[in-house]
């Protein structure tokens, strides 16, 4: 039952809707009025998903969790696989992750932003965290991705990120 439950994200593909929340329940709707129980993302239910996203090139659902790990699955599959080591500190951990190309963007704290080009199985650094002096760069909580070249990504502080080459170089904006 999804009585209760928090839901932190949600993605569509392959003809359904998949959505995730705390204790990493992952459920999905079909025919638009029932919520039927997927799978578990990972076992640990202190572990939260904070992104989904479905990527149609790799008929893939990917997700990001709270403790700097990702997962993806198949579409038409219920179990879930560990994608590499992300290779973060500490200070690291992902929000936000859109599909691009055949593969996946994440971001998240202190403005770190990587990319995958096998489905979510292997991760790279598309723009690295940034510690300059006393302040922080700003966490990012979201990208999206025109499925092209172009890739946005938005966050505290009124950050805006911008990049039309897939990541290859950033533009900055602030709002307000």
């Amino acid at each position: 039952s999804v009585d209760g439950m928090n839901f932190n994200a949600i993605a569509f593909g392959a003809g359904q809707f998949l959505a995730s929340g705390v204790n990493n329940d992952v459920f999905f709707l079909t025919n638009g009025e029932t919520w039927s129980w997927h799978s578990k993302m990972v076992s640990n239910a202190a572990v939260a998903a904070t992104g989904l996203a479905y990527n149609q090139a790799s008929n893939v659902f990917a997700g990001v969790l709270s403790s700097f790990q990702t997962r993806w699955v198949g579409a038409g599959s219920s179990r879930w696989n560990a994608g590499t080591n992300l290779g973060v500190s500490f200070l690291e951990a992902y929000r936000g992750i859109t599909r691009h190309g055949s593969g996946f963007v994440l971001c998240g704290v202190l403005g770190g932003i990587r990319g995958s080009t096998d489905a979510g199985r292997s991760w790279f650094e598309l723009r690295e965290i940034i510690l300059e002096g006393s302040e922080r760069e700003p966490t990012l909580y979201g990208i999206a991705s025109d499925d092209k070249n172009t890739l946005v990504a938005v966050g505290e502080k009124g950050r805006i990120l911008y990049s039309t080459n897939s990541g290859a170089n950033w533009t900055t904006y602030q709002w307000g």
